[in-house]
């Protein structure tokens, strides 16, 4: 091969490889790998600069995500399917390039956009831009241990960086995108704050995660003091951190603390609110206040999703979300009011519904690359309001979620359910739905045999696009005690009139 063609081999080589590292869509990964050894770092922060110049665009029309849900007994042999055709979906967003094993535990959302990314062990603060879909490696911070959540000051560029495993209060400056060291803190763990929350110009709230009293910040005058001591767990006592628009106080999520944890910013006051009563360890890590002025608690290890009444003091267990321990992180209002928990080890992101109080399932997670112990840690609401950023914790992407388009294109879609006989080869398929909106469908079937399992999931059709639910297995009742059963519940409510 001559010099000449050589080069153009290269050349090209070079250019595709380009275009695959920047290749990031929803739904895909990057092609491109950041982390080959025969990169240099600054090539690499050279490629994320020449991809933040390109518009991100996303005209593909997607089949909403089809999630089976539950078979419903009319009868021994008579049986309601039931699924749900998702109204939000999740995509991959971009790589980061890791330096730590626990790359990022929040995300501040600043007046341009952009949303600086918190490092939890990570050795760069880094930027995510929601519009051209890129991230952005900027400063090193220089501390051993990292930061927890972070608040933006009234300029809308400075990011005050709660200080976990550092000694000193993080200070970025998204304008210049630059960091430097704040004052320290002093406390004597490499866990000493997670959430904050920003009450004037003069004064940040730190929540207390292993240390022993509320941290109080001045970002006027550089100075940090020990505010109360709250005196709840040894250790992990609060997660996320929020202000009550109703009372003006302080709430700290209960983590490893049985009770809600409340700071009166205006008397300098702790004070120990209502027990939560979930009985585990690593209860609640996210909150978000809902429009009524309850805040919503995302579950860690908790079965249910917490409501909170700053008010009047009152823990309530809200649904049961059945997604399992360790389920979720942060959580996030969407304009419409949903909430948006981001999935730490759950398989979906986890969905509330304030007006219904429902919890769902949302879309399916499972997938994401490089996870070893849990996905996602923040949700931030992007400047534009329709797509919520999860920060990974170690999850090789970031998560994207945002309402499918599918609809609100004007487009119809069939759904279905598939049923067998457990150990079947062929499925059977029931009635086929044409639907215009997203939400709960059901199709009833008949005629099953009595008191034998079988497996059913559920399906959606656009053209020649199709995609499948889940598998649920049941077991149809047996004739006698169907009857059994039934003249049970006739008796039992004879004798509630008689009475």
């Amino acid at each position: 091969m001559d010099r000449l063609n050589w080069l153009k081999t290269v050349g090209v080589t070079i250019i595709l490889w380009v275009f695959a590292y920047l290749g990031s869509e929803w739904g895909t990964e990057a092609s491109g790998n950041p982390k080959s050894a025969t990169l240099m770092v600054n090539s690499i922060e050279k490629l994320q600069d020449i991809a933040s110049e390109a518009p991100y665009c996303d005209d593909e029309t997607r089949v909403p995500e089809v999630k089976t849900l539950k078979a419903t007994l009319n009868d021994p042999t008579n049986v309601t399917f039931e699924g749900r055709v998702q109204k939000f979906e999740f995509k991959n967003g971009p790589k980061p390039l890791r330096t730590g094993d626990k790359e990022f535990r929040g995300g501040v959302l600043v007046k341009d956009g952009r949303i600086v990314l918190v490092p939890r062990t990570g050795k760069f603060v880094c930027e995510y831009d929601p519009v051209t879909n890129t991230i952005v490696q900027t400063a090193e911070h220089g501390q051993e241990g990292g930061f927890g959540m972070g608040v933006v000051l009234d300029d809308g560029y400075t990011v005050i960086l709660t200080p976990r495993g550092s000694k000193n209060v993080g200070i970025y400056d998204a304008k210049t995108q630059t960091y430097r060291d704040g004052a320290t803190h002093g406390i004597p763990s490499d866990n000493a704050f997670l959430g904050s929350v920003k009450i004037s110009p003069e004064l940040i709230v730190f929540g207390p995660l292993h240390s022993k009293v509320v941290g109080l910040y001045n970002p006027k005058t550089d100075t940090y003091k020990d505010g109360p001591a709250h005196n709840e767990a040894e250790s992990y006592n609060f997660s996320i951190i929020t202000r009550s628009s109703r009372t003006g106080n302080v709430i700290f999520t209960p983590f490893n603390s049985k009770k809600v944890g409340i700071y009166d910013p205006y008397k300098n006051t702790y004070t120990s609110g209502a027990a939560h009563n979930a009985n585990v360890l690593s209860a609640y890590s996210g909150a978000v206040e809902l429009e009524n002025g309850h805040i919503l608690m995302a579950s860690r290890n908790a079965p249910h999703i917490g409501i909170y009444d700053p008010a009047t003091d009152t823990f309530t267990k809200g649904p049961v979300h059945g997604e399992g321990d360790g389920a979720f992180m942060e959580a996030e209002l969407m304009p419409k009011g949903e909430v948006i928990m981001a999935a730490y080890r759950s398989d979906h992101i986890g969905i509330y519904e304030p007006s219904t109080g429902e919890y769902y399932s949302g879309p399916y997670v499972g997938h994401v690359p490089g996870v070893e112990i849990g996905r996602f840690s923040s949700a931030v609401l992007t400047q534009s309001k329709d797509v919520i950023v999860m920060t990974n914790r170690d999850a090789d992407v970031i998560g994207l979620v945002g309402i499918n388009q599918f609809f609100s294109q004007g487009n119809h879609a069939e759904v279905f359910f598939r049923y067998r006989k457990k150990g079947e080869m062929d499925w059977r398929l029931t009635e086929i739905k044409n639907i215009s909106e997203p939400g709960v469908f059901k199709v009833k079937v008949s005629e099953l045999d009595p008191d034998v399992e079988y497996e059913f999931k559920s399906g959606i059709r656009y053209n020649d696009k199709e995609l499948e639910g889940n598998s649920i297995f049941f077991i149809t009742d047996d004739v006698c005690r169907f009857q059994k059963e039934q003249q049970n519940l006739v008796l039992e409510r004879l004798d509630q009139v008689i009475k």
